[in-house]
């Protein structure tokens, strides 16, 4: 069993649970139960994939390409309960799959609702309204070059990169920092409302800054910081623009590089915006985001369930806590 990352480092993304006939690949393990009577396989599936990082990647040793023996996978150890409870483990775990499954679906499904609604209302203002620039209507400002001279210094604060970017929401597990001098903390800050948007690697995600960091906040040169300008724009409506814009290839389309493709700064600049009136502006803008603050809301609850079957899990295979016999009851309704 090798790495899923390789290069000299430990790691598992998955262990899958696959039944019928298959092959196994040769850098693939597979691990049959041989008593069903003492062990579900569908149980042993569970507490693999909810251990794995305590129990399985710590046994993976090598220098480059990191593996785990099947001497060192045979004896990581296993704790089972009586099969009736593994059964009942299995069947409540499955159930709450069964809801985070449902709730991913209805994610999509806004998220889908609102793309469209987004590209309709563009579409209409791209024909209604004449045509302006990024740099024209909105303070468009590429980060701040990042140099190992730079990293460290009296004035260190964290920054964004792209990998902090997804599409409409900030990542901010690993946030790094870098040394700002003042003026380059003033040019480069972050203030709630604040638009960024990938420059170069996943070109064209957004998100809007919402003060999620306390202190000073900088960016470094593979993000685009957007802003309205006064009584001209506001700062909801370029990033509605910019969702647009992603959604639709527009960003996608203007990239240039053959091996890591950007954006380039003087290009994003360039790119065409509706230029509807400020009161318009308004009204797209609230109305965009009430349909992404509905899919936001869906993909909170997916996550949240995701947190309960992880603590549920927890909970249930460390024998902290036994589900009742009453629940067989309830499982045949």
């Amino acid at each position: 069993m090798v790495s899923s990352t390789g290069h000299g480092h430990a790691s598992l993304k998955r262990v899958h649970y696959a039944s019928g006939r298959f092959a196994v690949a040769n850098i693939v393990t597979a691990c049959e139960v041989r008593n069903p009577a003492v062990c579900s396989t569908r149980f042993l599936h569970i507490y693999l994939q909810h251990y794995k990082d305590d129990l399985i990647v710590p046994r993976m040793k090598g220098t480059a390409n990191v593996s785990l023996s099947l001497r060192e996978l045979a004896q990581i150890p296993v704790r089972l309960p009586r099969v009736r409870e593994q059964l009942r483990i299995v069947d409540l775990i499955g159930a709450v799959d069964d809801a985070i499954d449902s709730a991913d679906i209805e994610t999509a499904s806004i998220k889908s609702a609102a793309a469209t609604l987004r590209r309709m209302i563009f579409d209409e203002l791209m024909n209604t309204f004449p045509e302006s620039t990024a740099g024209q209507l909105f303070e468009v400002t590429l980060g701040r070059q990042k140099s190992a001279r730079q990293l460290h210094g009296d004035n260190e604060i964290p920054y964004i990169r792209a990998a902090n970017i997804s599409d409409g929401s900030l990542s901010l597990s690993d946030v790094q920092s870098m040394n700002f001098s003042p003026e380059e903390q003033s040019k480069y800050g972050l203030y709630d409302g604040d638009v960024l948007v990938v420059e170069g690697g996943s070109i064209g995600q957004t998100a809007i800054w919402r003060g999620e960091v306390q202190g000073p906040v900088g960016f470094d040169k593979h993000v685009l910081r957007i802003r309205g300008l006064k009584d001209t724009s506001t700062s909801l409506y370029a990033n509605q623009w910019a969702r647009w814009c992603y959604e639709t290839g527009r960003f996608e389309a203007q990239a240039r590089g053959v091996t890591i493709k950007a954006l380039g700064f003087q290009r994003a600049k360039a790119m065409a915006v509706p230029s509807a009136p400020f009161a318009r502006q308004i009204e797209v803008a609230e109305l965009l985001s009430s349909a992404d603050a509905a899919a936001e809301f869906s993909l909170e609850s997916a996550n949240s369930l995701r947190t309960l079957r992880a603590e549920l899990l927890s909970t249930l295979l460390s024998g902290t806590h036994r589900i009742p016999e009453t629940y067989d009851g309830l499982a045949e309704v």
